[in-house]
């Protein structure tokens, strides 16, 4: 479960915090993020990478479109093993949306990374067509 909260109150590793919908039992376990998320630029470039990648060879290696590529990428990068009730071993999927900036930049490297090993496909000229594209503004 997702839920948003403010905090209000620090005090001697304690906190303090206003849930906006469902609120946890005592004695849950959470686990707390805070920080920036990745930007809606850093995920605008990662699509517009994607669909190069397609354009640019990835269509050839048997990619269909740039949602196949990126389900690819995610299950290989942002898996996690997880066991579930009754001892069953499940692989959650992550979202690019719950990386931070920081986060979504070693993502991404590792994605050019493995597109160009796996692939053959060097980002070198989308980063060119870019620089290109974002001169002639």
């Amino acid at each position: 479960m997702r839920i948003k909260a403010r905090v209000l109150k620090v005090k001697d590793m304690q906190v303090l915090m206003e849930c906006n919908g469902k609120t946890p039992k005592v004695g849950d376990i959470v686990t707390l993020r805070w920080g920036k998320v990745r930007s809606n630029s850093q995920n605008s470039i990662y699509w517009c990478w994607l669909t190069w990648v397609i354009e640019n060879g990835g269509q050839d290696q048997g990619y269909m479109d740039t949602e196949e590529l990126h389900e690819v990428l995610k299950a290989r990068f942002l898996s996690k093993r997880i066991e579930a009730k009754g001892g069953i071993k499940t692989i959650k999927v992550g979202s690019t949306t719950e990386l931070s900036t920081d986060e979504f930049v070693a993502y991404m490297d590792k994605c050019e990374h493995t597109v160009l090993e796996y692939l053959g496909i060097s980002s070198a000229g989308f980063y060119a067509e870019y620089a290109e594209l974002k001169g002639g503004e």
